[in-house]
């Protein structure tokens, strides 16, 4: 769709247009002899064809838009990268379940009574081991 144009009938006219037009050629049409529907009508027209040509004006610049910029898509793409837990993170959550946890050289494995509120825990390293019991409240 292109920008509509308009004839610009109230334009001044030149010397050779005003001797055209005693001759009678007219290269824009008159419309002060013309009835007030017609003159209504031909003001109507340029006011729709103004705004005709500004909707095409907007409609160009809107088309114009990507949607998001480039940063925006790599910012996305770097988000939905990330994995939530490493291995090691999952490793670890994986022997707290079992009640087994790699603390320094050895294992801490523990236990919970909940009739006696204790935690016992046994701290292993090698061949020692360790036990110790808590009593919560």
């Amino acid at each position: 769709m292109a920008k509509v144009d308009k004839d610009n009938w109230d334009k001044e006219y030149t010397e050779d247009e005003l001797a055209d037009m005693q001759d009678g050629v007219e290269t824009y049409p008159q419309f002060e002899h013309e009835s007030l529907a017609v003159r209504l009508l031909y003001s109507k027209l340029n006011e729709a064809i103004d705004l005709t040509n500004t909707q095409y004006d907007e409609i160009a610049l809107n088309t114009a838009k990507t949607g998001i910029t480039t940063a925006q898509s790599s910012a996305i793409t770097a988000n939905t990268a990330k994995t939530g837990i490493s291995t090691a993170q999952s490793t670890q959550l994986t022997q707290l379940g079992k009640s087994i946890l790699e603390c320094g050289k050895g294992q801490l494995s523990f236990t919970y009574n909940s009739k006696t509120s204790k935690l016992e825990f046994t701290y292993t390293e090698g061949k020692t081991s360790k036990k110790g019991t808590l009593t919560l409240s």
